[in-house]
Parts: C-alpha cells; sequence; structure tokens
C-alpha cells in the first residue's frame, strides 16, 4: 500500500483508491488503528502488537504486558466482526457489544468492504466463545478472533492470511481425543 499526494503521479501498476476503500481494507486485514480500535487501557497482547521488546528497560505497562507475555491469556482479544449487512448504518466507535444480554465488548472501527460487506474491529473479553453470535448497536454479528484469545499472538502473522482459532469444543475434542 502507498499513500500519496493528490496531484502526485500513481505507479503504472497501481490501481488508486479513496480513504473509505483503503480503511476496509485495513480492517480485513486486521491491523488496527491505536486511539480508534483501542482505548487507554489497551496492552499490545490484545491486539497482536509484534516488536514489543520484553528485556529493554522500564516503561509504563511493562510488568502487565510481561506478566500475560509469560502467562498468557490476555483480558481482551482484537476481532474481526462481520456485521449483519440488513440495515445501512455502521456501528458507532466505542459502542458496546453484547452477546447473550451482558456487555462483552466495546466495537472500533467500521467500514463497507466490496467484498465482505460491513465489517469491523472489536475488543472483546478472552472468554467469550469463539463461535458466539454478538450484537453492537442492534446489529448482529458473526466474530473471527484475529488475536488467539488463549496465547496473546496475531493470528495474521502475514497481512489478510490469518489462521482459523479454534473453538472450545475443538479444543475440548483435541485433548480428549475424540
Amino acid at each position: 500500500e502507498v499513500i500519496l499526494p493528490v496531484d502526485a503521479e500513481i505507479p503504472g501498476d497501481a490501481d488508486p483508491v479513496g480513504v473509505l476503500a483503503w480503511e476496509a481494507l485495513r480492517i480485513a486485514a486486521g491491523i488496527p488503528r491505536i486511539g480508534l480500535d483501542t482505548d487507554d487501557r489497551t496492552i499490545p497482547n490484545e491486539i497482536g502488537l509484534y516488536g514489543t521488546h520484553m528485556d529493554k528497560g522500564c516503561y509504563r505497562g511493562q510488568e502487565t504486558v510481561a506478566r500475560v507475555y509469560n502467562l498468557g491469556r490476555p483480558p481482551r482479544r482484537l476481532t474481526l466482526l462481520q456485521l449483519d449487512g440488513s440495515r445501512a448504518e455502521l456501528p458507532e466507535v466505542g459502542a458496546d457489544i453484547h452477546a447473550g444480554g451482558r456487555r462483552v465488548g466495546a466495537m472500533g472501527s467500521s467500514a463497507n468492504h466490496g467484498v465482505d460487506g460491513p465489517i469491523g474491529l472489536a475488543l472483546v473479553r478472552r472468554g467469550v466463545d469463539v463461535g458466539l453470535e454478538l450484537e453492537v448497536d442492534g446489529i448482529a454479528a458473526g466474530q473471527q478472533p484475529l488475536v488467539d484469545p488463549e496465547v496473546g499472538l496475531h493470528v495474521c502473522p502475514v497481512v489478510g492470511v490469518c489462521a482459523p482459532v479454534p473453538t472450545r469444543v475443538e479444543e475440548e475434542v483435541r485433548e480428549e481425543g475424540l
């Protein structure tokens, strides 16, 4: 991806797109925007942020980051939401996300993707079953975790190529050897 000034010459093999298309591609790739898809409590492990140095000197939040790194299980996980397209409007940033009548997360950015339809990024509590349907601003949403809820690693190490996160049922079947 290349961002150019409006009057710049576009390279021969590039297709120009607007900011809305760029945002939709960013969301589909699972790349969070700090401050929009995060809040003041977000730690790097929740959003799969690479490059967090574990041996560097003191920095704010170092103990929390190190504890999650060593013990696993960040409190929330970055999740791609596939929003029901029956409504024209998209959820507001910061809107509460509910599952089974209880609040389980907060909405980040959302966009209308040319192929996938309405999508968005959200921070969802770790314990929420990945197969559970969510609701945000009255809009039903399916979820695809982008950060493994058990270890805090981003499951899209190559942008746009995500490994599926197993559901709890799949994990139990694997553990039981069924």
